[in-house]
């Protein structure tokens, strides 16, 4: 009796990190914009982050199931698309390939990309599959009518290259950066939203306690997962498709992420 009582409770807890590491949960969040356009009224952006080369079925149904029939402007992936350590572009280039064939892409790296030695390759097939790539501090911006909405890419270097005050007096801007801790340096300081990845929510949570630990922060992180405000811009960090290092998850399944734009 005991040796069947721990066999499933073995199967029980296996189960677990089998739910929790591969496959995907659907996330919706509505980000308040002050003084949002008109026309940029419910524009619905699909977040992505930390693939670390991994799949999620053929052709990473397990994703796109997940988003039939939903509203997606714009798609934004938040660097660490491939693992340094599996070093294989196929499943990211697959993600955001067929990604592009929803909406327009576009990416920042990560500090996988950059470990891996494989950046400017996978830089360059990225480009010829028609992503956006944002890598340089600089950003594109989109006329609206009455305004106009801009993505801005946090460079390499950890640093944007533009004049934030300038641009937001034409219309929303929008920061993609892998690391969450460029919040803390440009909050307040004409960004509407960060968009961010990199500490996969912590991949083991406690629940209603948070993530144990993420990479640049510790234990106890103040900067884990979901959405933060400070001085009136937001960020939302994204809990991440794949692993690191430990190679499962726990009460933090990957996610997937629609952020709709709301006037506040």
């Amino acid at each position: 009796m005991n040796k069947l009582l721990l066999f499933l409770c073995l199967l029980l807890i296996g189960v677990g990190f089998m739910w929790y590491s591969f496959f995907p949960q659907l996330t919706k969040i509505n980000v308040p914009v002050k003084n949002l356009p008109p026309s940029l009224q419910g524009v619905t952006i699909l977040h992505l982050s930390d693939l670390h080369s991994a799949r999620f079925g053929n052709g990473q149904k397990k994703i796109f199931n997940l988003l039939r029939n939903k509203r997606i402007d714009i798609i934004v992936f938040t660097g660490d698309l491939i693992d340094y350590r599996r070093r294989k572009l196929e499943p990211g280039l697959e993600l955001l390939e067929k990604a592009a064939e929803l909406a327009p892409v576009y990416y920042v790296p990560g500090n996988h990309e950059r470990a891996s030695g494989l950046y400017e390759q996978l830089k360059e097939k990225l480009v010829a599959g028609n992503v956006h790539v944002l890598d340089n501090g600089t950003g594109l911006s989109f006329s609206t009518g009455n305004g106009s909405l801009t993505l801005i890419g946090v460079g390499l270097n950890g640093r944007v290259n533009v004049d934030l005050s300038k641009l937001r007096a034409k219309g929303p801007v929008i920061l993609l950066s892998h690391y969450p801790r460029v919040f803390d340096t440009y909050a307040g300081r004409g960004v509407d939203l960060i968009l961010a990845g990199h500490t996969h929510g912590g991949q083991v949570r406690i629940p209603w306690v948070g993530a144990l630990w993420v990479p640049g922060q510790g234990k106890f992180p103040k900067y884990d997962a979901g959405l933060f405000e400070k001085n009136g811009s937001y960020l939302y960090i994204n809990r991440g498709l794949g692993t690191s290092g430990l190679p499962l998850r726990l009460f933090c399944r990957p996610e997937v992420t629609l952020v709709t734009l709301t006037d506040s």
